[in-house]
């Protein structure tokens, strides 16, 4: 709660930010180097929970310094990578799973989507080990963020998942960036949480004009890794990303 209160305070500031980025309750920065690690927290007001993107060969050098800043970092974060285009060819080629394609539908949560149905994704994203988005970030208030929930016969949630972008790439192509992506555990290994992401991420895509895909994998042996290959991304062996929270604010 209190990261969340000090990015919405500073949301302003912070989105004037260059090569930053918010997501949910973490603060995003881009292109960095150990060198200028400092003074970009600093101009980002120091938050409390940080998502770093690391070049694999300065990585370590970049977390000692956030370790000096009071910060503890976690095990790095693999990433998936994809283009438009290989994203697109692998995520049309299949439809939803046939056994449960009449019994389940697709919902785009937006400003007048009803606070049970968000509540409910909520309570699935902490039951999945998510620290749960807010809701204002789900609705895709003041930020690019589509948040999708897959809904049973009487509209509860079962899975979700949200995608925004977060700037521009290597190739000054906008990126966007899939997260929170979860399946209820009686409904899992049965395909929904790869549809699910196929659809997320043509919305990028198509509706945010994406260029270049992102998603952040905590374990490369999971099955996440083998759902993301399925939709078009492979492992960036050049970067990862480092997690970081404060250890005044944890």
């Amino acid at each position: 709660m209190r990261a969340q209160v000090q990015l919405h305070v500073a949301r302003r500031h912070l989105r004037s930010q260059p090569h930053t980025f918010e997501q949910g309750r973490t603060f995003g920065l881009l292109r960095v180097s150990a060198a200028d690690l400092a003074e970009r927290i600093a101009s980002s007001r120091s938050p409390s929970r940080l998502l770093v993107h690391a070049d694999r060969r300065s990585s370590g050098e970049i977390a000692s310094r956030l370790t000096e800043l009071g910060y503890r970092v976690s095990t790095p974060l693999a990433l998936m990578i994809g283009t438009a285009r290989s994203v697109l060819q692998a995520c049309r080629r299949k439809g939803a799973p046939k056994d449960l394609h009449d019994r389940v539908g697709l919902v785009r949560i937006g400003p007048r989507s009803p606070p049970e149905l968000v509540r409910g994704i909520q309570l699935l994203q902490d039951a999945s080990g998510i620290t749960p988005l807010p809701g204002w970030y789900m609705r895709g208030v003041e930020l690019p963020v589509v948040t999708l929930a897959i809904v049973d016969s009487r509209g509860a949630p079962i899975g979700a998942g949200s995608i925004q972008t977060i700037g521009s790439g290597g190739e000054g192509e906008l990126t966007a960036m899939g997260l929170a992506i979860c399946v209820s555990a009686p409904h899992r290994g049965i395909g929904l949480g790869t549809w699910l992401n196929r659809q997320l991420l043509i919305t990028a895509v198509v509706e945010l004009g994406a260029g270049f895909l992102q998603e952040i994998i905590d374990d490369p042996a999971s099955g996440s890794r083998r759902m993301n290959q399925r939709c078009g991304l492979v492992e960036d062996v050049r970067s990862h990303y480092l997690f970081a929270e404060h250890l005044a604010m944890s």
